[in-house]
């Protein structure tokens, strides 16, 4: 696509870049005469201590600007996104793909399809590799751009290519070998599907990828999500197979901790909640490297919720009630902690589990509840003096849910104020307290499960 430049959305107080008469609203194009395609580029092509800079004015005008500076105090620049040319999109047509089971007439930006290395490297994205051009490659190479969250499913080329519906998904073990190579790390993803590539194809994926570790630093398995309006028969996850899932890999986990000292391979949460066993223990997880991938999410908000609760009043000085919302996935991480803020006198928390009516019963992913669903699951009911949301069911805006309604119209239709906080003890704390200071107690880690949605 047409690189558009990249539209600057602050500048930093004194940075050498507002010293130069740079402001929000312009747009940087070249910096010592290469073009800025994105914020690698900008990143990498900052670092000169004389940097010469080509930037448009809102109103069209071209102007430049050269800025001396200390070699490691980069300009001050932010930016409105990560790439300035257009987002790369996916070649694949995965059978499980979760943007080709949504219905048709939502807005169009949700059915964008990204598999671009460069928000794999910025937002954490998961990628392929299968639109990777060798410029791409080098580029990785040359700026060691590592670690790289990819989306491996099988390393069964045949398989691979047959889950992709696209004939370069089967060069996957080349690819993996030839990042190893050159010192590129990556985190593993596998999309589990019942009857494709679990089983022993789970075990060949499994054994496969521990060849490269530590360049592979860890694999998540997350099982595949059905909406009802998927097109092609995939088959369910059921209890007795999430238990299967789960003791296989149990036992790659034995493996890998008497051999590496780790785990290394990790469940998605899902399979223990949709399986009804017990999470591993929070030490389980180390730093919860894959708590965006929904892996430890669980025991990671039960750790820093234990955490917050010390600080936790006796007694409130005045009555108070709320009503928490989440999706049923959730339920059971928040249920506990809702127990615990009953015991403060003068405080009641109602618990509310939102049942997904617009994308099925098979979904049940807090970051995948919709406004609609939202309405039906408070309606009629006592929500005391405030709902609080998760803000991980808006938009990043925090204007639009998936479904297009507003969080206007949810505030027009509930009968009680709604408080949208982070997605996680801290902000859940802050919520039912009425205090955001809580919010900066702990460094709690947004949890993030199952959204793909950043800001569309």
């Amino acid at each position: 696509m047409r690189n558009k430049g990249g539209l600057i959305t602050a500048v930093a107080d004194a940075s050498p870049a507002a010293q130069a008469g740079v402001a929000p609203g312009d747009r940087l194009w070249l910096i010592n005469g290469q073009e800025v395609t994105d914020l690698i580029d900008y990143q990498f092509l900052q670092s000169d201590e004389w940097v010469d800079v080509e930037l448009e004015r809102p109103g069209g005008e071209r102007y430049q600007v050269t800025i001396t500076k200390d070699s490691d105090t980069g300009l001050g620049l932010s930016f409105e996104d990560a790439v300035f040319d257009g987002i790369r999109q996916c070649r694949n047509r995965c059978s499980f793909c979760f943007l080709d089971q949504l219905p048709m007439r939502m807005r169009r930006s949700l059915y964008l399809r990204d598999d671009d290395y460069r928000l794999s490297f910025y937002h954490g994205n998961f990628v392929t590799l299968t639109n990777w051009t060798p410029a791409n490659w080098r580029r990785i190479y040359d700026q060691n751009l590592s670690p790289i969250n990819i989306s491996v499913h099988t390393t069964n080329g045949r398989l691979r290519a047959e889950m992709l519906v696209n004939k370069r998904g089967a060069r996957i073990k080349r690819q993996l070998r030839s990042l190893a190579d050159h010192g590129i790390q990556f985190y593993g993803q596998v999309v589990l599907c019942p009857g494709v590539n679990d089983g022993k194809e789970l075990d060949k994926t499994i054994r496969d990828l521990l060849a490269y570790h530590p360049t592979m630093i860890n694999l998540a398995i997350v099982p595949l999500g059905v909406t009802k309006y998927h097109k092609n028969a995939m088959a369910e996850t059921t209890l007795a197979w999430c238990r299967e899932v789960i003791a296989q890999v149990q036992r790659w986990q034995a493996h890998c901790l008497e051999t590496y000292g780790e785990p290394v391979v990790f469940l998605g949460d899902e399979f223990y909640i949709q399986g009804a066993k017990a999470l591993p223990a929070a030490k389980h997880y180390g730093e919860f490297p894959l708590a965006e991938d929904g892996v430890g999410v669980s025991r990671l908000f039960e750790k820093e919720f234990r955490k917050l609760a010390k600080q936790l009043p006796v007694a409130l000085p005045a009555p108070r009630r709320v009503t928490v919302v989440t999706g049923q996935m959730g339920t059971p991480m928040l249920q506990a902690a809702v127990d615990r803020l009953n015991t403060i006198e003068n405080l009641t928390v109602q618990l509310v589990t939102v049942v997904s009516e617009f994308w099925g019963p098979r979904i049940s992913a807090t970051g995948l509840v919709t406004g609609s669903d939202l309405m039906t699951a408070l309606a009629g009911r006592d929500l005391g003096d405030a709902v609080i949301l998760p803000k991980v069911m808006l938009r990043s805006t925090g204007d639009l849910f998936l479904d297009d309604v507003t969080f206007d119209e949810l505030c027009h239709v509930v009968t009680a104020p709604v408080t949208v906080v982070p997605t996680n003890a801290a902000g859940l704390i802050s919520g039912v307290m009425a205090d955001e200071s809580w919010i900066g107690r702990e460094s709690s880690v947004p949890i993030v499960v199952y959204s793909w949605e950043k800001s569309l």
